[in-house]
């Protein structure tokens, strides 16, 4: 039996870093949505202006995710993750003392940019660490924190808008920020597993003396060969569908729900329902 086909130890302190590095993106991105009501009154704008604060991050967290991937493969797991959540805590800082909306978009610009590490970087983890049914296993607790986290997040970001103001959601993400930065420094292995590790570097070894090509060149063309392969287009794009609704669910429902008098702390308690089918799914797998 090879060292990959098993799943090595696993302490479960690593695995609740795991679940919360993946979980940290969404929850930035939906901790503001109840405030989104209010900013238009408070910056003097309209809501479509608004709008863009959402549009900003998720449009960061998407393509910084093509970056990441590549990045944590060439230079490793922690410092990829590091760079992510600086940035997360740098947007969230910029956000808590934002003037304006074109400042407060930019702060949701580079939380996107951060949120998004931790988003590739710990699914990597979870592809280097557990193997077989464990990694089915941990992929469907990754459903389940996924489903969970934006309803959740929602409704202690409408809590805090009402309670303590608008700009307590940023003060938290950033204290959130630091803790998993701290998690990710003192938690995370610095480096593979030995036969993970191991394999990983003679494929590459194996590329680059193969092709001569660098790393940002051999990462374009596999995405040009993926992009080629009917399989995998016809899954991206089913995926594709399915997030784009939800991300529009969640970007428009803040302000659809004020127009039926539902205010900042009643609109996470809304938005719960689309996710727990997603809940359940994952749960069933």
């Amino acid at each position: 039996m090879t060292a990959t086909s098993v799943t090595p130890r696993v302490r479960p302190a690593l695995i609740a870093n795991i679940l919360g590095q993946l979980a940290f993106g969404l929850a930035i991105m939906t901790i503001c949505l109840p405030s989104m009501q209010e900013w238009g009154r408070i910056f003097d704008t309209d809501q479509s202006g608004v709008q863009l604060t959402f549009s900003g991050y998720v449009a960061a967290y998407g393509v910084l995710q093509l970056v990441y991937g590549p990045l944590s493969d060439r230079y490793g797991r922690r410092p990829v993750l590091l760079l992510g959540v600086s940035l997360a805590l740098a947007g969230s800082v910029l956000g808590a003392l934002a003037p304006n909306l074109t400042v407060l978009t930019l702060a949701r610009v580079i939380q996107g940019a951060g949120g998004a590490a931790g988003m590739v970087v710990g699914r990597s983890l979870i592809h280097d660490w557990f193997v077989g049914s464990d990694r089915t296993r941990m992929m469907a607790y990754v459903g389940m924190a996924m489903g969970v986290c934006p309803p959740s997040a929602t409704i202690l970001g409408g809590y805090l808008h009402v309670n303590f103001g608008w700009q307590a959601n940023f003060v938290l993400m950033a204290a959130l920020s630091l803790l998993l930065l701290m998690a990710a420094w003192w938690g995370l292995p610095a480096g593979r597993p030995q036969g993970h590790a191991r394999a990983v570097s003679e494929v590459s070894s194996a590329s680059v003396a193969s092709s001569g090509t660098s790393a940002w060149q051999r990462m374009l063309s596999s995405y040009k060969q993926l992009l080629r392969n009917p399989s995998f287009l016809m899954y991206m794009v089913i995926l594709s569908c399915a997030t784009a609704a939800f991300y529009t669910m969640l970007g428009g429902a803040p302000i659809v729900l004020k127009s039926y008098g539902v205010g900042p702390d009643g609109v996470g308690f809304y938005i719960m329902f689309g996710p727990l089918s997603y809940i359940v799914g994952n749960f069933m797998t």
